[in-house]
């Protein structure tokens, strides 16, 4: 299969379909790994998923709240819907809005997203 690039009589060949989902793929994992970066631009020890992933297990053992809070603030003023989904639980982001300290459009947007998808039955 061919493609005509544009303002070109020149043929190129297309990626067969494998490369084209691999690509794809690689550009879908990529931008998930990249997420920590948005929320901790300024803390680079946190911006590998292992590393906060057992801050966060160590925060809840020892009920660490100051730190914990801190790290879900960052998420929820900084980080996508979904990327609080993976590691936040519903009940953790309920149970801790209103001791963060959050822009109000934050607030906002989570009080709203609390109401619609947080309640259970």
């Amino acid at each position: 299969m061919t493609g005509e690039a544009p303002m070109t009589n020149v043929q190129y060949p297309m990626a067969p379909d494998g490369v084209a989902q691999y690509r794809e793929a690689n550009k879908r994992v990529k931008m998930n790994q990249n997420f920590l970066k948005a929320v901790f631009w300024d803390y680079p020890q946190f911006q590998d998923y292992n590393s906060i992933h057992s801050t966060l297990q160590n925060t809840r053992e020892k009920n660490d709240m100051q730190t914990f809070r801190w790290i879900l603030g960052r998420f929820l003023e900084r980080g996508r819907v979904k990327d609080v989904a993976m590691i936040f639980r519903i009940t953790e982001v309920r149970d801790n809005l209103n001791a963060l300290r959050l822009s109000d459009y934050a607030y906002r947007k989570w009080q709203r997203l609390l109401d619609i998808y947080g309640n259970p039955g």
